[in-house]
């Protein structure tokens, strides 16, 4: 007969496995994508300006050993339907770069752009000393994201930052509308990826069910030992 005690230390030993597994699986396909949700102002020529939460990642495909392409996708976890791309080569980069006036390489990218949406989201406050005249100013500046649709299949995402004197553009890309193919591959990707937790949970109930219907049994054998030896008594 098994002792209670034995059996939730085995059931804690296994949840607790198989918790590691399930964290080490999520990172593993989280590796390679880096992504943020960030409030977003919505444009659009044709209604007033919305404020929503939006998920914008971004992640490096490494196309050959010399090549590689940075992805960036822009989604809505209310809209499955919602995805705007756009990938940056070396050249794209480049003229990104030089039209921006941008002071990183190409490999410094991702992280700056990471770091800039964490501004947006945390609407982070700076403080700038101004130096006019001998005189020192303290100036407010927070960061936004702004989704411009300018017509149905392409948007502009840009990354202000305000000051009581004006807006400043710190980033311009030119992001565009999913193609079908390109949204039912992302549609797919999510079905798989609930298909995959569902399996998690399914089989973490399981061995719940299994360990609690073992740890009843020794807990019912227990209590006839109990009371067989009160009967000899």
């Amino acid at each position: 007969m098994g002792d209670p005690k034995d059996a939730y230390k085995f059931y804690k030993s296994n949840m607790a496995n198989l918790d590691k597994s399930i964290k080490k699986q999520e990172k593993e396909r989280e590796e390679p994508t880096k992504e943020i949700t960030v409030p977003v102002r919505i444009k659009s020529e044709h209604k007033d300006d919305w404020m929503k939460d939006l998920n914008i990642s971004i992640k490096v495909n490494k196309i050959s050993q010399t090549r590689q392409l940075i992805d960036i996708q822009v989604t809505d976890a209310q809209d499955p339907q919602v995805l705007y791309t756009v990938e940056l080569g070396d050249q794209e980069f480049f003229t990104l770069k030089h039209e921006q006036s941008l002071r990183i390489e190409f490999q410094q990218f991702p992280q700056m752009f990471i770091e800039m949406l964490e501004y947006c989201n945390n609407n982070l406050e700076k403080f700038d000393k101004i130096d006019d005249n001998m005189s020192h100013r303290s100036t407010i500046s927070t960061y936004g994201c702004l989704l411009h649709q300018t017509n149905i299949s392409e948007a502009l995402l840009i990354i202000q930052e305000s000051t009581q004197y004006r807006q400043l553009n710190h980033l311009i890309l030119k992001i565009k509308a999913a193609s079908d193919t390109t949204l039912k591959n992302h549609l797919s990707g999510i079905v798989k990826e609930f298909k995959l937790r569902n399996e998690n949970f399914q089989e973490e109930n399981n061995k719940l069910n299994s360990l609690l219907d073992k740890c009843s049994i020794d807990q019912k054998n227990l209590k006839d030992e109990l009371m067989f030896i009160n009967e000899k008594q």
